[in-house]
Parts: C-alpha cells; structure tokens; sequence
C-alpha cells in the first residue's frame, strides 16, 4: 500500500506555516520515537520462539517505517546541511542495511567491489537514501532485494535492485527517488532510476571517488 502525498497541498502557496509545520513534526516524532524505544525494549523481554515476540517485532517494523517516512519528507521539505567527510564504501552500505529493520534487513543481498575506496560526501545522508531506496520495493513484496557496490573508473556506484517495485506519482516512493536525486546533485553526484526486464526497479547512485588529498581531509 502506497502513501500518497499531494505536493500541491504539501508544498505548494497553500501549505502550512514554516512554524506550524515544524509544530507537527515535533508532536509526530517524539510519540514515535518513545513508541519505537519502548517496543525494541520489549522485544528483548521474550523468550526465543515465544509467539509473542513476533507480534512485537512487526509493531516495531511499521513504527520504524512511519519514521523513515516522516524523515522523507522533512528531507523534501528542508534539505539539511551538508557535512561532507571521507567514508569508505563499506560503511556507507553496512549503515544503510542496518537502519533496516531485521524482517526487511535479512532479505538484502549486499555485494561490495572496492570496499576500501573512499568518497568525500556527507555519509549518514547517502546511507538514508540507500535505506529509502531499498524499502521501496522490501515493502511492497516479500522479493529480496539487491545493493551492489562497485569502485570503477574513478566513480563509485550503488545501485539498488528490485524486482518488483512501483513508484506512483504523489506518493512517499515517489518523494524519496526525488529527495535522492537532488541530494545527491548537491553532494556532485548523480542519481538514475530505471526498469529492466529482470528488475522492475533499479536505482543508481554515483559519486567520484576521493583523490589522494581528499582523503586525508
């Protein structure tokens, strides 16, 4: 099921106040975030096999998705600030798997070239758009789902694999491709999407790879 988003209403001349705005993000994130704390300190009260811990673990995968959604469009509405540092390729892929939620995290196949290689962007901000890329097809269908990771030619490219996956205009999909692709253009980089006749979805995230001085920055 898709959540659909107007951006007209959202924002567009008739949206609310920046303040207003601000108000009901407030009154959003903290319930949420004492929710998610709560159902993750439960979770480690039960017993293995216990049926119970089930019934708490998808609770928490559903809160954790409202999150990632209302982060999608505080994103799209305020773009953050850029903290551009160094970070290999492996821990921009390893951060963005394990924001995931076990259900979703154990059907992610990861394949890294180059883990070592560096780029100099803002590296919890690539990692979220990797997370958003991915559970938008994990959430849609019980398919894995494939981050291929390479280092070649100077560039470093993850791509994001699907096959099943749809991205319906209005909707909270939708918005993330479109928070990717401009944070990405910030940061130099660039962001493709795209569908094969294996992969419904395929998204691509590129970036150049560090120089020797960039490195050491």
């Amino acid at each position: 099921m898709h959540t659909t988003l107007h951006a007209h209403d959202a924002f567009g001349p008739n949206a609310a106040t920046p303040d207003l705005h601000a108000e009901l993000v407030d009154g959003l994130r903290t319930p949420l975030a004492a929710l998610r704390a709560s159902l993750e300190t439960l979770a480690h009260r039960f017993e293995p096999k216990d049926p119970r811990e089930s019934q708490v673990a998808g609770s928490l995968a559903q809160v954790v998705r409202l999150q990632h959604n209302l982060q999608t469009i505080l994103d799209a509405r305020q773009p953050v600030a850029l903290r551009p540092l160094p970070c290999t390729l492996q821990e921009i892929a390893s951060s963005a798997v394990n924001a995931l939620v076990p259900e979703l995290r154990q059907r992610v196949l990861v394949a890294v070239e180059g883990a070592d290689a560096r780029i100099v962007v803002d590296g919890p901000l690539v990692s979220r758009a990797l997370t958003r890329l991915l559970e938008c097809g994990l959430d849609q269908s019980a398919e894995p789902a494939l981050l291929r990771v390479r280092a070649q030619s100077g560039r470093a490219t993850f791509s994001v694999l699907h096959r099943r996956c749809d991205t319906p205009a209005g909707s909270i999909e939708a918005l993330a491709l479109h928070v990717a692709e401009r944070d990405a253009a910030r940061m130099g980089g660039n962001f493709h999407s795209r569908s094969t006749a294996e992969h419904a979805g395929v998204f691509e995230l590129g970036f150049a790879l560090a120089v020797a001085g960039e490195e050491a920055a």
